[in-house]
């Protein structure tokens, strides 16, 4: 396991070494850091690409559900039970 050590500023301010920002894919000043208190009382410390000048953040949610489908299964399940459910009723 190896350990990075930094200081911090008379202001709260720290340096992220350049191996550890390496390791967590921040290549550019273009990132803010998100802070996350875990269950067991740690914190957790995520990268996040700062949205461009004419970024709509609404994009850069498309296709984060693609693994669960793209929609259309889902429409054709519900088409489907309530079918069922009209056939069991009739």
């Amino acid at each position: 396991m190896i350990i990075e050590e930094t200081s911090m500023s008379s202001k709260y301010q720290i340096t992220i070494p350049a191996e550890v920002r390496a390791g967590m894919g921040i290549d550019s000043a273009n990132y803010d850091i998100v802070w996350m208190k875990i269950p067991s009382g740690e914190f957790a410390i995520i990268p996040k690409k700062k949205l461009g000048k004419d970024e709509n953040p609404m994009m850069r949610m498309s296709g984060m559900f693609a693994k669960y489908g793209n929609g259309h299964e889902v429409d054709d399940f519900i088409k489907e039970k309530r079918a069922e459910a009209l056939r069991e009723n009739l």
